[in-house]
């Protein structure tokens, strides 16, 4: 956010912060537990918040809350695996915790 004064130079805020999207890519799993709480989350209509914890290949990981805005299924041929591709809005701020 910028506001600048008749007299001086333009001042800066910070705005809201803006925590970001995870938008993973995955072989859909209907026996995977954390598929299916995923999409009881993209199919829940009211406002509320979920808890995700994400672990990177490095072994660190991330725990915030979001909201699931859909997770929808993609084929791309009679070859290929059927992909579930969601799109998590991240509403808190992320704790950081560095691989063991």
């Amino acid at each position: 956010m910028e506001f600048q004064p008749l007299k001086g130079g333009k001042q800066k805020y910070k705005g809201s912060p803006d925590y970001g999207a995870l938008q993973p890519s995955m072989a859909l799993d209907t026996d995977d537990a954390g598929q299916t709480l995923m999409q009881v989350s993209a199919d829940d209509e009211t406002q509320k918040l979920y808890s995700f914890k994400v672990t990177y290949q490095d072994g660190s990981k991330r725990y915030f809350q979001g909201r699931v805005f859909g997770m929808p299924e993609t084929a791309d041929g009679a070859d290929s695996m059927l992909m579930a591709a969601p799109t998590i809005e991240i509403c808190t701020k992320p704790v950081k915790v560095a691989a063991a």
